[in-house]
């Protein structure tokens, strides 16, 4: 293997973890949504809620920014945070 294929593999898998990372708070907040509803009864907000995340839409979101030596996955929402450090 070639190190631009190694750099194009580590670019990918990365990839796939901020979507898998992205899905999971997806289904976190779907699971958290329909427990409220459960305990609480009907509202509007939690049944929106829901709809919206099983459509896609969430305002979480994890980018790779890559430097020199590393690539970081962020979280970015209203703020940004580092969630990982690839090398």
């Amino acid at each position: 293997m070639t190190t631009a294929t190694i750099t194009e593999n580590i670019l990918t898998h990365t990839q796939e973890l901020c979507d898998a990372l992205k899905q999971n708070y997806i289904n976190d907040s779907i699971g958290y949504h329909e427990r409220s509803l459960a305990k609480d009864g009907y509202s509007k907000h939690h049944v929106d809620q829901i709809a919206e995340l099983k459509s896609g839409v969430c305002d979480y979101d994890f980018v790779i920014e890559s430097g020199r030596k590393y690539h970081k996955i962020v979280m970015v929402n209203n703020q940004r945070s580092v969630h990982a450090f690839i090398d």
